[in-house]
């Protein structure tokens, strides 16, 4: 019997390996400027220090910075120690925000407990923390008084040991403060979204076609976000022609506001030990030296596909949907009031009000209105499996 040669009955074109792909895999394929910050996982990404001092060369084109506007006259270096000083009375570097353990377990025990509290109701949070702690081995004073006591009772030798229930209070009130700061993208605080308006950590599994290669979303970028080189990715070409077939990841909340849906995201990485560390120009810059931006399309695109197969208007009607993605960092997170001082006495002095300087600001937030025809062009770049 004469039968036909294999290699014609199944072109070597089919022969690769089918594959899962996401954001911290893609990261990997990121410029060597950017290698310092490739994540190995979605939930250990917040392992990362991300350096937050600005290139400032880099930082005149991104944030269109005149150089004779870099002169800091009298009045800003007045202006910008009086802020320092604000701040840090508010919160200092000792804050539970600040000195929170840093790490893989502490960035997925944060994520858990925002995942799983009911934001108006805060009785249950005692425990889903003393859980957190045990799961992920967390220092145990973080647990309320009543875990502590517990496990002193069940060791013999620290009977003696007086639970001290104040770090716990503290992460709870970090969590209020979190949940209590309206979000940039739509002004409403996590608190205020009902329950049946949110949905947390949406998993999605992208098909993606078979000649997608990673490296052609730089021009994507570049393309559609001509004006925002901050933004801009540079992904290396992969070394296996053919390998992802699939693109997965989990978004940790989606919601749902005056008709339009919004992507969050949580960060716990450390960026330093003062609020200042976590405004809009430092952020950005650590978005750009982890590649989130990069991650936050992939979300949107995720979501752009999920809204297309619910919401029988969708196609044609996008933008009246799809809202901005923002991601919070959560060691930063807080809406300041408004508070006006003058001088140091002003400040260390319970912030006494008077008439000079005012502050009022959002720190630890990022939004990003990503344009349509930028998510549209990425989502046919992805493409679709084709068998």
């Amino acid at each position: 019997i004469n039968y036909p040669d294999l290699d014609k009955l199944m072109p070597s074109k089919f022969f690769y390996g089918w594959a899962k792909t996401s954001f911290t895999a893609l990261a990997r394929q990121l410029d060597e400027q950017s290698q310092d910050v490739a994540v190995m996982d979605e939930r250990i990404d917040d392992d990362l220090y991300i350096a937050s001092s600005l290139n400032w060369e880099r930082s005149i084109d991104s944030y269109n910075i005149e150089p004779h506007s870099m002169v800091a006259t009298p009045t800003d270096v007045r202006t910008s120690q009086l802020e320092e000083s604000y701040l840090a009375v508010l919160k200092p570097i000792d804050d539970i925000r600040f000195s929170f353990v840093k790490g893989a377990n502490a960035g997925t025990f944060l994520h858990e407990i925002f995942e799983k509290i009911d934001f108006i109701n805060p009785a249950p949070w005692s425990a889903i923390i003393d859980k957190g702690v045990r799961d992920y081995q967390l220092p145990m004073s973080y647990a309320s008084a009543n875990q502590q006591q517990r496990r002193d009772n069940s060791d013999q030798s620290s009977n003696d040991i007086l639970a001290n229930d104040a770090p716990h209070q503290a992460l709870i009130n970090w969590i209020e403060e979190v949940i209590e700061t309206p979000l940039l993208a739509s002004n409403q605080p996590l608190k205020a979204i009902p329950v049946n308006r949110r949905f947390a950590e949406l998993s999605f599994n992208m098909g993606l076609s078979e000649g997608f290669k990673a490296e052609n979303i730089n021009k994507i970028f570049r393309q559609y976000l001509p004006d925002e080189p901050d933004k801009h990715v540079v992904l290396t070409p992969h070394n296996i022609p053919h390998l992802y077939r699939y693109l997965r990841g989990e978004i940790d909340l989606v919601y749902e506001h005056a008709g339009k849906f919004y992507v969050v995201d949580y960060k716990s990485n450390y960026l330093g030990n003062s609020l200042s560390d976590y405004n809009q120009k430092t952020l950005i810059d650590a978005m750009s030296k982890a590649g989130y931006w990069l991650q936050a399309a992939i979300y949107q695109v995720a979501l752009h596909r999920f809204l297309s197969m619910r919401i029988a208007d969708y196609v044609g009607n996008e933008s009246q949907y799809l809202g901005a993605v923002e991601y919070v960092f959560l060691r930063g997170t807080l809406a300041l009031p408004t508070q006006r001082v003058t001088n140091e006495d002003d400040i260390s002095d319970n912030l006494k009000t008077s008439d000079e300087l005012t502050f009022k600001q959002r720190f630890g937030l990022v939004k990003w209105n990503i344009p349509l025809d930028f998510i549209k062009a990425l989502d046919a770049e992805f493409g679709k499996p084709s068998r």
